[in-house]
């Protein structure tokens, strides 16, 4: 992850989009253990299931059974994996 980091910084401060950055947002520090203390801290995911289109495709088309199916499907991969709750 802090490989990520020093790899976002350098692409971040490219001359290519220097006209739209001022400055670092983020008080990320750049000692390796207080960037991995930081990283551990402030660490998530995001997670969004593929296929929301075909399910939003079942919907329109009357076929809530396939939707059930669907919502069903994503929760047991989502409980599966330990996301949420």
């Amino acid at each position: 992850m802090s490989a990520a980091v020093e790899h976002s910084r350098a692409i971040g401060s490219a001359p290519g989009p220097s006209e739209w950055r001022k400055r670092e947002i983020a008080r990320i520090p750049r000692a390796t253990s207080e960037l991995n203390g930081f990283i551990a801290r402030n660490m998530g995911s995001y997670w969004h299931p593929v296929g929301t289109c075909e399910t939003r495709r079942a919907a329109v088309n009357g076929r809530a059974d396939l939707v059930k199916k669907e919502i069903a499907r994503w929760t047991q991969i989502i409980k599966a994996a330990g996301v949420g709750g």
